[in-house]
């Protein structure tokens, strides 16, 4: 039927209509101005980890990744 089975990922929302997944509007830039800033400076990943904690975004446990 083409759904979407388990969890969407990360930057990435369930349809209820039309049962497959749509990028989520607020995470999907954060990430592309992250991976943009990581692909163009000396950004390191700790440092990025914590950019993602500042926009509150954390892991499963609710800390920094």
């Amino acid at each position: 039927r083409g759904d979407w089975i388990g969890k969407a990922p990360f930057d990435y929302i369930k349809n209820p209509k039309t049962r497959n997944i749509e990028p989520d509007p607020v995470r999907s830039r954060i990430v592309q101005k992250l991976f943009a800033a990581f692909a163009t400076g000396p950004a390191r990943i700790a440092r990025t980890c914590h950019r993602l904690f500042d926009f509150g975004i954390t892991n499963g446990k609710g800390t920094v990744w």
